[in-house]
């Protein structure tokens, strides 16, 4: 695998023995993981795809115009959904991972009115609610100034 990997590009290899070296990272059924190993897995794999992006662009998707793109989100969930763009061959010009309670003065004053000048993807998140509060405080328009990711919920109950 290191081998093919080498010889071309677009092939990347992700250690799995940097993820999963402990008994305790598997469940009972046979090469199952646990749901923090099987994110850990997730995140190196975002990260490799990262590493050589898609030739097509999410951003042609988005009413970006000549705005920069904005990643906000909880950083709970930021670094996945920041390799998702990035792998999509649409790396954010600025990223915020904090709560708007604590955006200092600068921040808020770039964000600000600035509608014209960002384009704002929000992830899911806690503080979604106050985001969106901010965001439309300083003029932002849902769909035109902003989106937000959907939140789809892991459950962690195995089916057959």
């Amino acid at each position: 695998m290191r081998d093919f990997c080498s010889r071309f590009s677009r092939a990347h290899l992700v250690e799995m023995n940097d993820v999963i070296n402990k008994r305790e990272h598997f469940t009972d059924f046979i090469l199952h993981l646990k749901p923090e190993r099987g994110y850990a897995l997730a995140v190196k794999m975002l990260e490799a795809m990262a590493k050589n992006p898609s030739d097509k662009c999410f951003k042609g998707q988005l009413p970006l115009e000549q705005r920069k793109l904005v990643l906000w989100g909880d950083v709970n969930v930021f670094l996945p959904n920041y390799y998702t763009l990035c792998a999509s061959n649409s790396k954010p010009d600025f990223v915020i991972n904090i709560p708007p309670s604590q955006l200092d003065t600068m921040r808020k004053k770039e964000l600000k009115r600035k509608s014209d000048e960002f384009f704002v993807v929000l992830t899911p998140s806690k503080q979604l609610d106050e985001q969106r509060r901010t965001l439309q405080t300083y003029g932002y328009k849902e769909g035109v100034d902003y989106i937000e990711l959907v939140n789809t919920p892991f459950i962690l109950e195995w089916q057959e």
